[in-house]
């Protein structure tokens, strides 16, 4: 069982995605930038064609604001693309605050759990497979809630034009314009569920290596946010190193002509180290 303490962190976590996706779609709707000028700017505030349509001195900041978001052009394809693309640089920091307090975790209560039960490796991976699953579906919820806000918003109304490519030789080249609301929950589950996964198991395993909370914090990040600088700079020489780009699986569904089931695959190396640490430090542990 999951003690409540740690549901809150959970629950943190999907209240911390959610604002950053709204984060998002305001700054896509213009909406600081409005705001800002309409308070500050009385040139603005009071030359309504300097604005936007159907601004007027005399509104306030609230009806300002419903007013933006009026009209905003909601399309439901696009809204999902532009509200989650800051997840392609915050996810891995995220998760490794995760890897953190598990540091804390593996060092005191785990250790008398692990007396209890007569299998390490067994008992450690329930435990991070339980803290991994839990941050995904934290993140797949998150962007579920968007999911259903922008077919509302939008009215189902999509762009047309925005083709993604996500499994195309498997599940057909067409799948984004034919069925878009089905195809966008496999992305999502990818992206919001698969690479939580992913790097909160790794950051969780690496505690089991690193003599403090800071070295967890540092080689998950460095691990994806250096080899993404690397594979960008390699990129100008092979367009492969896309492939070992840790990012690329989080706008996986924008690349064309990329075979997506390698793309998981290199993706998902920071769970196979996590599996082997857990593998090679239970052979050195005697309970």
């Amino acid at each position: 069982m999951i003690k409540i303490k740690d549901k809150k962190i959970y629950i943190v976590i999907f209240a911390v995605c959610l604002l950053i996706i709204a984060y998002s779609v305001m700054n896509d709707a213009n909406l600081f930038y409005i705001v800002k000028n309409f308070i500050f700017n009385s040139e603005y505030r009071n030359a309504p064609y300097l604005a936007q349509d159907n601004f007027f001195p005399d509104m306030s900041i609230f009806e300002v604001i419903v007013q933006v978001f009026k009209n905003y052009y909601w399309e439901f394809d696009v809204t999902l693309i532009f509200g989650t693309n800051l997840f392609q640089i915050i996810t891995p920091l995220i998760c490794s605050f995760i890897g953190i307090k598990f540091y804390t975790y593996l060092k005191t209560i785990l250790q008398m759990k692990f007396y209890r039960h007569s299998s390490y490796n067994k008992t450690l991976l329930k435990e991070i497979l339980s803290k991994s699953f839990y941050t995904a579906i934290s993140f797949f919820c998150a962007y579920l809630v968007f999911y259903f806000i922008s077919l509302t918003m939008s009215q189902g109304r999509l762009n047309g034009s925005v083709s993604r490519d996500l499994f195309a030789s498997i599940l057909g080249y067409d799948l984004s314009q034919s069925q878009p609301y089905l195809y966008y929950i496999i992305e999502g589950f990818i992206r919001f569920f698969m690479v939580p996964f992913v790097y909160t198991f790794f950051s969780c395993s690496l505690c089991l290596v690193s003599n403090n909370q800071k070295t967890v914090l540092f080689i998950t990040n460095m691990y994806y946010y250096g080899l993404s600088a690397l594979a960008f700079g390699l990129f100008y020489i092979t367009q492969n190193a896309i492939y070992i780009n840790p990012s690329s699986i989080m706008v996986i569904g924008s690349f064309n002509g990329l075979n997506s089931l390698l793309l998981i695959l290199i993706g998902s190396i920071p769970l196979w180290i996590g599996l082997i640490i857990i593998i090679w430090r239970g052979k050195n542990v005697e309970i």
